[in-house]
């Protein structure tokens, strides 16, 4: 193959491969703080509006757990499948959701001793959930998943000062 060639292959390659991933593991949730999507931080009252035609009711209190993944690249290999007792509190506004989110030890500490936390940006929709989770310490952490009824599953990604700390998965069922 001649060598100017080889480049251009290589980037169409390259690009190929990105576009698959961002289609497998989609970013786009990830832009926070953007203008088309604002942060929820206010908290609801009890008079709150109920969600909308065909919006899930997830407001109310979501016990689980948590665990970290043990990859290649883990931050505190320390903590390779370290397991943590969670609970999210959700309050909703019709499609706007705030709340606050809660660790407690498992097998582990929880990361970095952050115990608490605040729903600072969610989205909702039938059946899948996003939230930002901003930590006491400034360690923010994403939680993703699938809503089966009254159970979520998903993923979590734990980051700070633009690296990632930790990942793996969590589920959480409702309480009440």
């Amino acid at each position: 193959m001649r060598a100017r060639w080889k480049w251009p292959l290589m980037l169409a390659a390259g690009a190929m491969l990105l576009n698959a991933c961002s289609i497998a593991h989609p970013v786009s949730e990830r832009q926070f703080g953007s203008a088309a999507h604002p942060e929820v931080t206010r908290v609801a009252s009890e008079d709150s509006a109920q969600p909308g035609p065909g919006e899930p009711n997830v407001a109310g209190l979501w016990t689980g757990g948590s665990q970290a993944d043990c990859g290649t690249f883990t931050h505190e290999p320390g903590r390779c499948f370290a397991r943590q007792e969670i609970s999210f509190t959700l309050i909703q506004r019709e499609a706007r959701l705030s709340g606050f989110y809660q660790c407690s030890y498992g097998n582990q500490f929880c990361l970095r001793m952050d115990e608490r936390g605040k729903i600072r940006y969610a989205t909702l929709t039938s059946d899948y959930i996003f939230m930002r989770v901003m930590m006491d310490d400034g360690m923010d952490c994403i939680f993703q998943a699938h809503l089966h009824g009254n159970k979520m599953s998903g993923g979590y990604d734990c980051l700070q000062g633009g690296g990632e700390l930790e990942e793996g998965i969590w589920h959480t069922e409702r309480a009440y």
